[in-house]
């Protein structure tokens, strides 16, 4: 079994009838309650047989850009956004 630590969260909220997306603006405040809730939902997605493959526009940009997020936070949500904008227009154009 994989571990999976949580230290933050940005929450993006996606308007599939109007194809758009609410791109958060600060992180989500973390408690006990909250970081077991967003484990779960990670984990579901990770081992999840509905989910085969997920595409993104280019796993080295996004390796770097991961890399950059370690930063400091305001770069951490820079960097998420741009990654959230990337990956779902991409999903919403199919």
């Amino acid at each position: 079994m994989n571990t999976i630590i949580i230290n933050k969260i940005m929450m993006h909220m996606l308007d599939f009838e109007h194809r758009k997306i609410y791109l958060s603006e600060d992180f989500c405040e973390l408690n006990d309650t909250i970081q077991e809730y967003y484990h779960k939902k990670v984990e579901k997605a990770l081992y999840s047989p509905a989910i085969k493959e997920f595409v993104v526009p280019s796993l080295h940009e996004l390796l770097l850009r991961a890399d950059k997020m370690l930063e400091d936070d305001e770069e951490f949500k820079k960097q998420a956004k741009e990654i959230s904008e990337k990956v779902l227009c991409i999903r919403f154009s199919d």
